[in-house]
């Protein structure tokens, strides 16, 4: 059920945000240490807010930035994914609260210039991140609420021995075709997959497909299987 998956995926979410929390932790001290490290010409210590920017607040936006990327690609050309519908609809509002928080920490920046370039275009991209989270939201209420998601739909799984192949027909209501989306995928942790998309086609109603060894055929056009989804 939904409820299992999400439980499973929150439980392995929970280890791995430790260990992240654990290194930025002693990350960011090393960087708070150079960034008092700083003297002027005089030898005099330079304090952080004197900088022409905050080293700390710069390197967090920065990460930001690069997760922000990286959400995004992942997004459009999928690679992991956890096993939970909602789970997923969470990591997407994360994703896409970076960029807000990203114009909140530019606040902080000393430096004009880098302050009303991030405003600039991450205040744009926060627009747009605001109207994905309101909608996100209430699709999760609408998950938990057990009503048959229809939009993406699960049409057929394979289950093989270090992976599944699943089929899914997605349908964007009344004013689009049906499409068809065919993905490889490996469970590496509990609830957390890793994916490839192997065949995608709009419009289409279904497929017809046929699995042998490291192989499978999609409409009579094989298409080659990794083990381990990519290698």
């Amino acid at each position: 059920s939904e409820l299992s998956r999400l439980t499973s995926s929150i439980k392995t979410v929970k280890y791995i945000a430790l260990m992240i929390c654990c290194t930025l932790n002693i990350f960011g001290k090393y960087i708070s240490e150079k960034s008092i490290s700083a003297v002027d010409e005089m030898g005099n210590l330079i304090l952080p807010e004197k900088l022409p920017f905050n080293r700390k607040i710069f390197i967090k936006i920065i990460i930001l930035f690069l997760a922000f990327v990286f959400g995004i690609y992942n997004f459009f050309v999928p690679m992991i994914r956890f096993e939970s519908t909602v789970m997923n609809m969470i990591t997407g509002i994360i994703i896409f609260s970076f960029p807000i928080m990203i114009v909140v920490y530019s606040c902080k920046l000393n430096n004009t210039l880098i302050k009303t370039l991030n405003f600039m275009v991450f205040g744009t991209i926060s627009i747009f991140s605001v109207l994905f989270i309101l909608i996100t939201i209430a699709g999760i209420g609408l998950s938990l609420g057990n009503i048959y998601d229809s939009s993406f739909e699960v049409v057929e799984r394979i289950e093989r021995d270090d992976f599944s192949v699943s089929t899914y027909r997605s349908n964007g209501g009344a004013t689009t075709s049906y499409g068809i989306t065919v993905r490889q995928e490996k469970e590496i942790f509990p609830g957390i997959l890793i994916v490839k998309n192997i065949y995608k086609k709009y419009p289409k109603y279904d497929v017809d497909i046929k699995i042998k060894e490291n192989h499978m055929s999609i409409d009579g056009e094989k298409y080659l299987l990794k083990r381990n989804i990519y290698w």
